[in-house]
C-alpha cells in the first residue's frame, strides 16, 4: 500500500506550525511517498495581494531547499478559500505562481459567519439551525460552478462541530444536491479529496463520508486525493493509512496527484 498526504499546512499558514522541512522529514519517516504542502491563501483573513505573493514565494523557496528523497515527492499546492469578490485578485496573483501544482478550493465562511472553527460556529447554527447544512450545500454548489479549484477540500466540513450545537449531519438527507454538486465537479474534470481530520474531531468521520466518495465514483468521478489536513509536523499523514485501506476495500486502486495544475493517477496498491 502506497501512502500519500496531499493536504498539509506548515508554518507558512497563519494557523500552522513548523518549518516545511520538518513536515517533509516526518513524511519520509512515515513512508509517505507524496506530500503536498497546501498552505492557506485567503484574501479576507490572511492578507492581501502583497502578503499572499510573499507567501507563495516563500513556500516555493522552502520546497526548492528540501533535501529531496527519491521515496518522498513534494508537491506545491495551496488551499484557497472561496471568496467570490476576490476572484480577479486571485487570478492575477496565481499567474505569478508558475510552479504551483494544484489548488484545494474550500469553503469556510457564509454570510460572513465562519462554520469550520472558533466561536463563530455557534453563531452559524444559532442563525440557521439544522438548515445550516442545506445553506452550506447551496453555497458549495455555487462554489463548484464558479470557484477556482483543482480539488474540492473537505466537502462536508459544515458537520465538523455541528454535533456540539445539537445538529447531526446525515449525508443521505442531502443526496440530491450532493449528486448535483458531484456531477459539476466531474464535468469540469476536477477532483475531491477525502480528508481525515474529521475522524479526530466531533464529526468522528472523514470529510466527506465514504458514502459520498462512493457516489463520486458511481457518477464517473476519476480524481480523488487523500489528505490529513495536518497543521503541525506531528500530524503529517494522520489517518492516511486508514483512509487508503478503506479506499482499497471499496475497489479504488488509484489516486490523483498534480503537476502544474494537471492531474495524473498513481497506483496505491
Amino acid at each position: 500500500m502506497r501512502l500519500t498526504d496531499q493536504h498539509v499546512h506548515t508554518g507558512h499558514s497563519p494557523d500552522g506550525s513548523g518549518a516545511l522541512s520538518d513536515h517533509y522529514s516526518i513524511a519520509r519517516e512515515r513512508s509517505i511517498e507524496i506530500i503536498a504542502f497546501t498552505d492557506h491563501l485567503d484574501y479576507e483573513y490572511y492578507g492581501g495581494h502583497d502578503e499572499n505573493c510573499k507567501r507563495l514565494e516563500a513556500i516555493d523557496e522552502s520546497i526548492q531547499a528540501l533535501d529531496i528523497s527519491d521515496g518522498c515527492h513534494p508537491v506545491f499546492g495551496i488551499e484557497l478559500s472561496y471568496q467570490e469578490e476576490y476572484t480577479h485578485k486571485v487570478i492575477n496573483d496565481l499567474a505569478t505562481a508558475k510552479k504551483l501544482d494544484f489548488i484545494i478550493g474550500s469553503l469556510h465562511v457564509i454570510n460572513e459567519i465562519g462554520f469550520s472553527g472558533g466561536s463563530s460556529v455557534k453563531k452559524y447554527f444559532d442563525t440557521f439551525g439544522k438548515r445550516g447544512f442545506s445553506v452550506y450545500m447551496d453555497a458549495l454548489a455555487g462554489f463548484t460552478e464558479n470557484g477556482i479549484y483543482d480539488v474540492i477540500g473537505h466537502f462536508d466540513i459544515v458537520k465538523r462541530y455541528s454535533k456540539l450545537h445539537g445538529y447531526t449531519y446525515n449525508s443521505s438527507e442531502y443526496t440530491s444536491i450532493i449528486r448535483d454538486i458531484l456531477k459539476v465537479i466531474i464535468a469540469k474534470g476536477k477532483s475531491i479529496e477525502i480528508n481525515g481530520s474529521g475522524i479526530h474531531q466531533p464529526a468522528q468521520e472523514p470529510f466527506p463520508d465514504f458514502r459520498t466518495v462512493e457516489m463520486f465514483f458511481e457518477l464517473g468521478g476519476k480524481w480523488l486525493t487523500v489528505g490529513s489536513d495536518s497543521h503541525n509536523p506531528k500530524s503529517v499523514g494522520r489517518s492516511c493509512d486508514y483512509l487508503t485501506e478503506k479506499l482499497l476495500e471499496m475497489g479504488v486502486t488509484k489516486l490523483a496527484t498534480f503537476e502544474k495544475r494537471k492531474p495524473q493517477l498513481v497506483d496505491i496498491d
